[in-house]
């Protein structure tokens, strides 16, 4: 019956996911050859700003719901209630703080960007609970189809008009328009409305818990953003530009396999919390799977980042390919680290949790440094070492927690890695001078090799997955 809960979960996760993800990597092709860096840049200048508040208003409220077996009605109403409230303060503070910002940027624009775009922090918390249900049924299919609608139709929008030259304003009413949609949705699908009921309890419970998340999500938001931060002061808003599409690209094959995978399994692995050794088992199967299709993504996309890049969206944005070469080496351990981190959430180590990004964030103190006085690209190659030390750092818990070391965790990935790491360079020494219209043969090649190389090394691997397809076929029919 879990297993069926699970894999069922991760195929409508997939969907919805993947479903979003392409739908707005078409719509951000097709802006940004309608839009320049610059406005784009203006974007990226705002989002430690929005991110931050985001972090707040959540608290950790939404990991605290879905862990919880059975939360009553009253924890609901009080979880919805601290949203909207702290949803509502935050935006009164930005919005009498966006002249201030504008002037931090010098770019006088932003104060209007800002008062308007912050809004969708409203519209997000009150979703936030509804948001929290769905995902403890695991209802994703409902949440697929929705997600697909909200996308479609605000990314259109947006589309419409940047073609009408409304410029960086097509970007923010296209965040507004998606949050409006998926408001209105989550309210429809869930059917649950909130009501006037604050317990002090219910809230102890919840935020016990959550405030460690909370902290630890302000910190890597912060961390995150700093870079657009530093990079939209030290440098010009087209570099932002241009760095934001290329974290963008990055995002799509590692990020988001990891959300998929990482939100499916934190409430279906919670229930097999007790167990130690039936959730290291569960946790090894998932890591492996994960990271087999990871590192196989985000090697291919190094490959053809510059080619890629300006192909789709133009010779103005070839700096964004060459950052994404680089970008995506570092993107190899973001499923690791998530990885980890849900094993640490599962065991109830919310505190270990936040100790460790704060540990982290003294690790990105170098790199910080070598962004503001080195460049970007320098920046770019230490973020591969301080990611890879980052997942040192967490997987010393999960050895801890269920025997599971990073040493083992590594051997389990090696043979991918190897065997990613021989074709990428094989490939690259013969075909990297391939001219840019030929990028269909590149890549066909590339993914020939490989193919055959995973065919040979998994063989056992894909053959026990065709026996689970087909058993799961027959107990369907």
């Amino acid at each position: 019956m879990l297993k069926q809960k699970a894999l069922g979960g991760v195929a409508w996760s997939a969907v919805e996911n993947l479903s979003s993800q392409v739908i707005t990597f078409g719509v951000g092709i097709i802006l940004a050859r309608l839009l320049t860096p610059e406005e784009f840049g203006l974007i990226g200048m705002i989002t430690i700003f929005i991110g931050i508040s985001q972090v707040l208003i959540n608290s950790g409220i939404s990991d605290a719901l879905i862990r919880k077996k059975n939360p009553d009605d009253d924890y609901y109403n009080t979880a919805f209630l601290f949203n909207a409230g702290v949803s509502i303060t935050l935006y009164a503070v930005l919005y009498f703080t966006a002249p201030f910002i504008a002037e931090f940027y010098e770019k006088p624009i932003l104060t209007d960007i800002i008062r308007l775009l912050s809004f969708t922090l409203i519209i997000n918390a009150l979703t936030l609970v509804q948001r929290a249900q769905v995902t403890k049924a695991i209802n994703f299919k409902a949440l697929a189809k929705l997600t697909l609608f909200s996308s479609l139709l605000s990314g259109g929008v947006a589309v419409v008009l940047a073609y009408l030259d409304y410029g960086v304003w097509s970007l923010v009413w296209k965040n507004i328009i998606a949050s409006l949609l998926t408001l209105l949705a989550f309210w429809h699908l869930t059917k649950w409305l909130p009501s006037l009921r604050f317990d002090k309890e219910s809230f102890k419970d919840m935020f016990g818990f959550g405030n460690k998340l909370m902290f630890l999500g302000l910190i890597d938001t912060a961390y995150k953003n700093m870079y657009f931060l530093i990079i939209g002061k030290y440098f010009s808003a087209a570099d932002l530009g241009q760095y934001t599409r290329a974290e963008t690209f990055k995002r799509l094959p590692s990020y988001t396999l990891t959300q998929i995978i990482q939100r499916v399994t934190y409430p279906v692995l919670s229930e097999i919390q007790d167990d130690d050794k039936r959730l290291k088992n569960a946790y090894q199967q998932i890591l492996k799977a994960t990271m087999l299709v990871s590192i196989t993504g985000m090697f291919l996309l190094s490959f053809i980042a510059k080619d890629l890049t300006v192909v789709l969206m133009g010779q103005q944005w070839e700096l964004a390919g060459e950052y994404l070469s680089i970008l995506c080496f570092s993107g190899l351990f973001y499923p690791l680290d998530a990885l980890n981190s849900n094993i640490l959430k599962v065991k109830k180590q919310s505190g270990k949790i936040l100790k460790i990004g704060i540990y982290r964030k003294f690790l990105a103190i170098p790199l910080i440094a070598t962004l503001i006085f080195y460049g970007i690209e320098p920046f770019l190659y230490g973020l591969i070492l301080y990611e890879f030390f980052c997942f040192l750092l967490i997987s010393s818990y999960s050895k801890k927690l269920i025997d599971y070391s990073s040493v083992q965790q590594l051997k389990d990935i090696s043979i991918i890695l190897i065997i990613n790491t021989v074709v990428y360079f094989f490939v690259f020494v013969n075909f990297s001078d391939i001219v840019v219209y030929s990028l269909i043969y590149k890549l066909a090649f590339y993914c020939f090799i490989l193919t055959i190389l995973l065919g040979v090394f998994f063989k056992k691997d894909i053959l026990a997955f065709k026996a689970i397809i087909k058993d799961g076929k027959k107990k369907h029919s």
